[in-house]
């Protein structure tokens, strides 16, 4: 929404301004570079953050399981193999709203919790879009509380 404003902003300056001059302003124009690229920079960081932790994972779904392909391991994800997972993104995703405000709204992940893996599993929105559904579909008695993060960066230390 702040990006359509700024872009609003600079094309009313361009249509109604006097003249053209104002094109040649150079700290205007450098101004609005600048706010485009602050504005933008989260989410291309946990844009980033999320195709670089999903970068070599693959998914296939089947009837009431999953099968992660993770490097070389193979990962099935079911009933019997499942401890718990957990939706972790903006406040907007977790509360299903239909106002999205930015791209961070539409990136989040799903920790999976797996009884033979000492580690979690991270699987983001750039795997599979409606990743969250398909747990609640075939997982829902497995799903902890969500986790609200207005900056849901993947951290593998957790």
């Amino acid at each position: 929404m702040l990006m359509t404003n700024i872009l609003i902003f600079g094309v009313s300056i361009y249509w109604f301004s006097e003249d053209i001059s104002v094109l040649n302003n150079k700290q205007l124009l450098f101004g609005l570079i600048i706010l485009y690229i602050i504005f933008n920079l989260p989410q291309i960081i946990v844009l980033l953050n999320h195709y670089n932790n999903n970068k070599k994972i693959s998914m296939k779904v089947e009837k009431e399981r999953f099968i992660i392909l993770d490097n070389k391991r193979k990962i099935e994800v079911n009933k019997n193999t499942i401890i718990c997972w957990q939706l972790v993104g903006t406040a907007s995703k977790t509360k299903k709203s239909s106002i999205k405000f930015t791209l961070l709204d539409d990136l989040f992940y799903i920790k999976v919790f797996l009884k033979y893996e000492d580690s979690p599993i991270f699987l983001t929105s750039l795997l599979y879009t409606n990743i969250e559904e398909l747990f609640m579909e075939n997982f829902q008695s497995f799903k902890i509380e969500n986790k609200i993060s207005s900056f849901p960066l993947i951290k593998l230390n957790n």
